[in-house]
């Protein structure tokens, strides 16, 4: 009986650490894109005039919320320029808060409800 109660007692202490350690996992993976969401705060700013209102990270995919309307009536050369800009900020920002890891992180271009209206990726 007692051998039985100090077996239960050490699964139940395991099962608080793995969800412990859990927790501090997914903590500190919210406070990098935290930190990523404000790395590219300066990026908003620059483009919101171009119909730029946002961003979502979302492990190596980030989400540029647009103004739909007015990112249609961008030229082809401002938006790719857009783009390269957010994506080369994003990477310097991955690259910070991800020494020695290698990915392809995704730029999603989207409306507000979430369509999609363009792509790009780049690898770091």
């Amino acid at each position: 009986m007692l051998m039985r109660a100090a077996a239960v007692a050490f699964a139940l202490s395991i099962a608080l650490v793995a969800c412990t350690s859990r927790s501090a996992s997914s903590s500190g993976t919210s406070q990098v894109t935290e930190q990523e969401a404000h790395d590219l705060q300066p990026v908003i700013a620059r483009y919101k005039s171009q119909s730029v209102m946002g961003f979502d990270v979302k492990g190596t995919t980030l989400a540029m919320n647009v103004d739909a309307e007015g990112w249609s009536e961008l030229d082809e050369s401002t938006d790719i320029a857009i783009r390269d800009a957010v994506l080369s900020a994003w990477a310097q920002s991955w690259e910070t808060h991800h020494p020695r890891q290698h990915a392809v992180l995704h730029l999603r271009v989207q409306n507000y409800y979430g369509q999609e209206i363009t792509t790009q990726s780049k690898s770091v």
